[in-house]
């Protein structure tokens, strides 16, 4: 009878947070969160919450971040798993400033708490406060122990090698119950870290059982690298510009990067075996600003026009004529843009976004930060691709892939589908954003590139 009793004690309080937020009531909906709370009504607790901050158009987001308070983050009971998503859905709120003071404040009550580190780490990447992510972790460094806190760490900062065998270690040998996405997270942060045998490694331990095709193309992406090397350097132009050049291509790759982070290693090594084993140079170009070069080119130059020729003139050195583009998420957006600027031979997108304007906000409410920054910085016709390919001069042959299942991807691609210049080449049976990874099923990652770019035999 007590166990019945306590089961019916948890479905009434779990009705309770689902009864407040149905009526918008967040204030209220706040106030009744408690540590006491069974972990069964804190995760119902949760999802309600993330589900008022994500959902559009109502004010409910400023509402919540507005009432929480520090022991209000500390009665949900976040698991480190759940940071990132949390944070995503925080940031909804245009009210960056209080979400800045509130994990402050939480973090002078429990200096060594992973989940409000990993929190902080979140928002300041995203607001472009890099120096306070390594103060943070210079201050707390018990808050950073733990593994996957180091991880989002690590797309904004340069970990320190104990920090990076810390998590070489950790995704050696993963929990048998960890979130199937963090395992992916895992893979793809070890062969971005230059760790490519021990993500291939991980990827074979997980093949076949994993709810996930991802693995499957993870594998084939590293098991079937090229044998030459990267060759990738940084230019004499800018350290946000790399470039990787043969005597004898027969064209270069200009990659864009999208969200670019400051504090990633690597540069693209993977892919750029791949692209120098298709005869062709690349250069890779990144915007840790998050304005998707849309600016100009941080630390090349101040507009489109100025950076696009900075761009020409380094292919020019190369004494190479055959220009194509490529981005993956975001970075898609400005290989349209400087594509078309360049006159370039051919673009290559995979899961690309093609209005980063408020009109696709009843669809895609991913990176509200960055989003609000993009629409604080350019008007609505400067974020819609198919203003940028109504306008130009040059027709640009574009080859966008993404997933079938994705609705926001999909409705991205549908945008400029049936132009006549465009092939949107849909993945299915899959609803991840990777597309990239997603694209290389029955086929090698050269094959890929060789067929969205419309290569000529060699």
């Amino acid at each position: 009878m007590e166990n019945q009793s306590v089961v019916l004690d948890e479905r009434v309080q779990a009705a309770q947070f689902r009864t407040l937020a149905a009526e918008g009531d967040w204030h209220a909906f706040v106030a009744a969160l408690s540590p006491d709370h069974p972990d069964s009504v804190k995760r119902v607790a949760q999802t309600q919450l993330r589900r008022g901050l994500i959902k559009p158009g109502n004010g409910s987001a400023e509402e919540i971040v507005a009432a929480l308070k520090p022991e209000s983050l500390f009665a949900l009971g976040l698991s480190v798993q759940k940071i990132r998503g949390f944070a995503d859905a925080l940031m909804h709120s245009s009210d960056t400033d209080r979400l800045k003071t509130l994990l402050a404040q939480a973090a002078d009550i429990k200096p060594d708490d992973p989940v409000i580190a990993g929190l902080q780490v979140c928002l300041f990447g995203r607001l472009d406060k890099i120096s306070a992510i390594r103060q943070a972790m210079r201050a707390r460094p018990a808050a950073f122990a733990d593994p996957l806190v180091l991880i989002l760490a690590s797309d904004h900062v340069v970990l320190k090698s104990h920090e990076h065998d810390r998590v070489v270690e950790y995704f050696e040998d993963l929990p048998g119950d960890i979130d199937v996405q963090v395992r992916l997270r895992a893979i793809r942060w070890l062969y971005r870290a230059g760790e490519a045998e021990r993500a291939e490694r991980i990827a074979r331990r997980y093949q076949g059982n994993a709810g996930s095709t991802e693995y499957d193309g993870v594998i084939n992406i590293l098991k079937n690298i090229p044998a030459c090397e990267s060759r990738m350097a940084p230019s004499d132009v800018a350290p946000e510009i790399l470039v990787g050049h043969s005597d004898g291509d027969r064209g270069v790759v200009i990659v864009f990067n999208g969200f670019g982070r400051k504090g990633r290693k690597g540069n693209g090594s993977v892919l750029a075996r791949y692209v120098a084993d298709l005869g062709l140079s690349m250069i890779s170009v990144k915007d840790p600003t998050h304005l998707l070069c849309l600016a100009g080119i941080p630390g090349v130059a101040g507009t489109i026009q100025e950076s696009a020729a900075i761009l020409r003139a380094i292919v020019s050195d190369l004494g190479i004529h055959r220009i194509y583009t490529m981005g993956g998420s975001s970075g898609g957006f400005p290989a349209v843009v400087y594509g078309l600027e360049l006159k370039a031979d051919g673009a290559i997108l995979f899961g690309s976004p093609t209005d980063c304007g408020p009109a696709n906000s009843h669809i895609d409410t991913r990176a509200q930060v960055v989003a609000r920054k993009l629409q604080k910085n350019f008007d609505s016709r400067t974020l819609d691709m198919v203003a940028w390919l109504d306008d130009a001069d040059h027709e640009l042959p574009i080859t966008l892939y993404y997933a079938a299942d994705n609705r926001i991807d999909s409705w991205h691609a549908n945008r400029i589908a049936d132009r006549p210049n465009v092939r949107a080449i849909a993945l299915e049976q899959t609803s991840s954003h990777h597309a990239m990874v997603e694209s290389v099923r029955g086929r090698t990652l050269g094959e890929v590139l060789s067929e969205g770019l419309s290569l000529p035999p060699r």
